[in-house]
Order: C-alpha cells, then sequence, then structure tokens
C-alpha cells in the first residue's frame, strides 16, 4: 500500500486497511472513504487520538445530492475505524449509523425480441477507422457469457486468462463483489463461442505474447469503459431506448434474464458471429 496519510490517524488508517485486507476484503471503497476521513483530520488540524463527538458529526453531515445509501456507507466506515481504534485502547466516539434504506432499484428485463436485436446489432458492429484500443472485437463473445452466466460485467472483464477453463467448462471468479471466489459451470455451445473467440484474439499483432485479460482491447490491454459505449451502441441500433434516470437498459441488466427464455435463448443465440 503506497498512499500516504498525514493527519494524527495516518498510521492507524494503513493499519486498519491492512487488518482488513489480510481478512479477504478487497476495501477498495473503504480505503476511499478512510483517505477522505484522513484529510478531514488533517485540515481541522487534530492533534489528539480518538474520534471527537464534534469531528463524528462533521464527517456525518449529508452532502449536497448524496444519496442515503452513500452517507451510509461513509458514516459506517468511520464507525468502523472507531470501534477499531477502541480495541487498541484509545477513547474514541461511535457515531450512530443510520437505517439502511434498501435499494428499491428494478433491473430491466430484455424481451426475447430485444435479445435477438441486441445480439444480432453486436454482431453487425464495425470499427468505422482502426482504433487499437477498441473492445469491439470481444463483444460478440462478452454479451453471451454475461447473459448466459450471470456475471457482473466488472468480473467478467477481471477475468484472466488462467480463470477460464474451456475443456472442462467452467469459469473461475476471482474478483467479485463479496471478495470470494466462486466457480461457473458452462455450456458446451458457449464454451464453443470462447473458443472461436480466443482463436481469433490469438491472431492478434499482440498474439504472440501471453495475453493476462481473458477479454483485451486489440492491443492486449484489459478491456475498459468502452465496452459499455459498444453496449449503447447496440441498444440504438436495435432500436431499444433509454428509460433515463439510471433505469436502463443497462449492459449489467444482462444479469437478470427473462427465466422463461433462457433454454430457448442458449439454443439459438450461443453461437457468435467472428
Amino acid at each position: 500500500m503506497n498512499k500516504i496519510y498525514n493527519s494524527i490517524y495516518g498510521l492507524h488508517i494503513k493499519q486498519f486497511i491492512e487488518m482488513k485486507m489480510a481478512l479477504g476484503f478487497k476495501y477498495a471503497t473503504g480505503t476511499f472513504i478512510l483517505g477522505k476521513i484522513d484529510r478531514l483530520a488533517e485540515q481541522r488540524v487534530e492533534i489528539s487520538l480518538g474520534i471527537t463527538k464534534e469531528f463524528a458529526a462533521k464527517w456525518s453531515k449529508k452532502l449536497i445530492e448524496e444519496s442515503d445509501s452513500s452517507q451510509y456507507c461513509r458514516i459506517s466506515v468511520l464507525a468502523q475505524f472507531s470501534s477499531y481504534l477502541i480495541d487498541l485502547g484509545i477513547q474514541s466516539y461511535i457515531p450512530k449509523i443510520p437505517p439502511y434504506q434498501q435499494s428499491t432499484f428494478i433491473p430491466y428485463i430484455y424481451s426475447p425480441k430485444e435479445i435477438d436485436n441486441i445480439l444480432r446489432a453486436c454482431d453487425e458492429l464495425r470499427l468505422s477507422v482502426l482504433n487499437m484500443k477498441s473492445c469491439l472485437f470481444c463483444m460478440p463473445a462478452l454479451i453471451r457469457l454475461l447473459y448466459c452466466t450471470g456475471l457482473r460485467i466488472s468480473e467478467a472483464l477481471a477475468m484472466k486468462i488462467e480463470d477460464i477453463n474451456l475443456e472442462d467448462n467452467y469459469l473461475l471468479v476471482r474478483d467479485s463483489k463479496n471478495g470470494k471466489e466462486r466457480i461457473i459451470p458452462i455450456s458446451d455451445s458457449l464454451s464453443s463461442v470462447c473458443k472461436e473467440y480466443v482463436r481469433y484474439r490469438d491472431q492478434l499483432p499482440m498474439g504472440k505474447t501471453k495475453f493476462e485479460y481473458f477479454f483485451v482491447e486489440l492491443d492486449g490491454s484489459k478491456c475498459g469503459q468502452g465496452v459499455r459505449s459498444w453496449f449503447k451502441r447496440c441498444l440504438k441500433k436495435a432500436a431499444i431506448p433509454d428509460i433515463g434516470r439510471g433505469h436502463g437498459p443497462r449492459i449489467h441488466d444482462l444479469r437478470y434474464p427473462n427465466k422463461n427464455i433462457i433454454q430457448t435463448f442458449s439454443e439459438k443465440h450461443e453461437l457468435a458471429v467472428f
């Protein structure tokens, strides 16, 4: 961990993060929030160890346009850190955590016709000019894998070469949201899609070197945010309008298929066009 913390809590923040990671947590969000706690303590020129009630009140105040869930997360991290200080024998105030508001978000459920149109649109996408940072090449296989396995887009893009076994037909998900590994079996037809993608991927200019990630851009680097941009083009080409206000349709919503059409989908659509 190379980040520098400058407040009086700096050393304890670093040790707290190291403890969390040693327990198996990725703790990216917590690390980010603790960095902000460190900056606030530095700005207030805190000189005594131990979270005070005044500091907690300042930190807990809801920010402009901040969601309830974001405020909850911020206060929760401070409360955990304060409890850690108490365990070290440092007197510290633990802020009251507000009630957690369950999300009422409803994912977009694609109809069979919309899935037909998305896959057709995806297979027909083309680059207008050569761009070695484009991830268009992997889109037909990636979209099918997301829909058939229920993976999060972040999980799929984080998979490395060794995480996908196309002989025994399973995926090993290491970089999951809850930090736990899991194995996901895949069908023979989806495995065929992935094998076809690999065959063409390995013919890229970077093909003579070992790829680290399974889904790559044309220059061999890990796919990034460009995936979402290409998916939006698929939606537009498939004549599926954006509902707006964050209600999709999103690429993430491919995780929530209509269970009544999964078998039909598998039989019709797992073979990609390259």
